[in-house]
C-alpha cells in the first residue's frame, strides 16, 4: 500500500478504546504499533473514542489523536451528520458548514482508511451490539471512505434482520477478516465474501522488555475454561482430572506455589480436585473483557462456600430485588489503578513479564507430564 505513495496516511479507528474493553484496547494498540512501522513517516491515527477523556489521559502514542465519539454520538449523531453530508454532496450543495459544525465529521473525512475493530459483529440476539456494529459502518460508507473490518468474530447470523444487515453492509467494505474458521463459516454460509481468516490482532503485540528480579518459589495459576471443558467432554477427556494432575505435578516436581482463578460462572467443583494444594484462590467478579456488577450475584456465593469475606462493608442481600446490594465504587482509586498507579501494579507487570520470559520450563514440564501420561496409558493398554 505504501510503495506508490510517499505522503503520510491518516487512519481512523472505530469501535475501540484504550480504556474500555481490554480486548478492543489490545487490538487498537496492536494496530497502531504494527502499522506505524510500515506506513510512511508522518502517518497518524485517529481513535473515535467512546471514552475520550479517559483515553486522552491514557494515550501514550505520539501518533494517535483522540476524537470524541461517546455512544450517543457514535450511534446517532455521527451517522446523522454523515447522511446529511452525503445528501448535500449528491445534490451538489455546500456541505462545509456541517464539517465546521461537528468536529468528528471533519475528523472522519480527513481519514484515508477506517479500521473497524469491533470484537464481535452481527451476532443474532445481540441487538444493542448489532446497532453499534451498523452505526460504526454507516458514516465511512456514506462519506466514501474505505473500511476494513479487522479480525472479528462473526455470527451466527440467524435468518432475520441480523443476517439481512450483514449481507447489505459487509460486501460494501474494502476487506473483512473473520477471526477464525467458525466465523468464516458463518459468513460463507450467508454468501458473504471475506478476505480470509486472521488471528486476533492482540496476539501481535510485542512482549514488554522488562526484567523482574527473582525471589521465592515459582508460581503458576490455573484458569479453568468452560469452553475447553466442553471440547474435552466431546473427546472423552477428563479435563478437570488432567488439570488437577498437572497441578500436582508442578507442585511435586517443580516446587511451585499454585493458585486457581474462578470466573463468575465457574463451578466450585473444581476446588474438590486441588483445594488442599492451593496457595491462593482468585474470584473474578466480572468475566475478562466485560463490565458491570451483575456478576456479583454469582461471586458472593462462591466466596461464602470458600469461607472468605469480601471487602465491601455495604454488601448485603436485598430480598425485594433478589440481588446483592453493594457499596459505592471509589472511582478515583479505580482509575488510578487502571492508569498504572495502584498497589503492586509494577510488581504485577514485572511478574507477568518474568513468567513469559522464563516460561519455557513450564512448557517443558507440561510436555513431560503429557508424555508420562501417554506412557502410562500405553502400559495399561498392554
Amino acid at each position: 500500500m505504501t510503495e506508490n505513495r510517499i505522503e503520510p496516511f491518516r487512519i481512523g479507528l472505530t469501535a475501540a478504546s484504550l480504556t474500555g474493553n481490554k480486548g478492543a484496547a489490545a487490538m487498537a494498540s496492536a494496530v497502531i504499533a504494527g502499522l506505524a512501522r510500515r506506513l510512511p513517516a508522518g502517518s497518524g491515527f485517529l481513535l473515535f473514542s467512546p471514552y475520550p477523556r479517559r483515553d486522552r489521559e491514557s494515550n501514550t502514542f505520539d501518533n494517535l489523536k483522540i476524537v470524541p465519539a461517546p455512544p450517543l454520538h457514535a450511534v446517532i449523531i455521527l451517522p446523522a451528520f454523515s447522511f446529511a453530508f452525503h445528501i448535500l454532496r449528491r445534490l451538489r450543495l455546500p456541505a462545509s458548514p456541517l464539517v465546521r459544525l461537528y468536529q468528528p465529521l471533519g475528523a472522519m473525512l480527513s481519514c484515508d482508511l477506517i479500521l473497524d475493530l469491533s470484537g464481535i459483529s452481527f451476532v443474532q440476539g445481540r441487538t444493542p451490539a448489532l446497532a453499534y456494529n451498523i452505526a460504526c459502518l454507516l458514516p465511512p460508507l456514506l462519506l466514501g471512505i474505505p473500511v476494513v473490518k479487522l479480525s472479528q468474530a462473526f455470527g451466527p447470523l440467524g435468518r432475520g434482520f441480523t443476517r439481512t444487515a450483514a449481507r447489505l453492509l459487509l460486501p460494501r467494505l474494502t476487506a473483512v477478516f473473520p477471526r477464525g474458521p467458525v466465523s468464516a463459516y458463518h459468513l460463507d454460509s450467508a454468501g458473504i465474501g471475506h478476505s480470509g481468516v486472521a488471528t486476533d490482532l492482540a496476539f501481535s503485540l510485542p512482549s514488554p522488555q522488562i526484567r523482574a528480579g527473582s525471589g521465592g518459589p515459582p508460581r503458576i495459576a490455573f484458569i479453568p475454561s468452560e469452553v475447553m471443558r466442553r471440547k474435552c467432554v466431546a473427546l472423552g477427556i477428563d479435563y478437570a482430572g488432567e488439570m488437577a494432575g498437572f497441578c500436582r505435578s508442578m507442585i511435586r516436581d517443580h516446587g511451585c506455589k499454585a493458585g486457581i482463578v474462578l470466573n463468575p460462572a465457574t463451578s466450585l467443583e473444581w476446588m474438590d480436585h486441588v483445594m488442599e494444594r492451593l496457595d491462593i484462590v482468585l474470584l473474578m467478579s466480572v468475566n475478562p473483557g466485560f463490565g458491570g456488577q451483575k456478576f456479583i450475584d454469582a461471586t458472593v456465593p462462591q466466596a461464602q462456600v470458600l469461607g472468605v469475606s469480601l471487602p465491601d462493608p455495604d454488601l448485603k442481600w436485598n430480598e425485594a430485588r433478589g440481588h446483592w446490594d453493594y457499596g459505592e465504587i471509589d472511582w478515583d482509586e479505580f482509575w488510578s489503578t487502571v492508569n498504572g498507579h495502584g498497589p503492586c501494579n509494577k510488581e504485577r507487570l514485572a511478574t507477568r513479564v518474568k513468567a513469559h520470559n522464563d516460561g519455557q520450563w513450564v512448557r517443558d514440564a507440561a510436555l513431560a507430564h503429557a508424555r508420562k501420561q501417554q506412557q502410562r496409558s500405553i502400559q495399561e493398554a498392554a
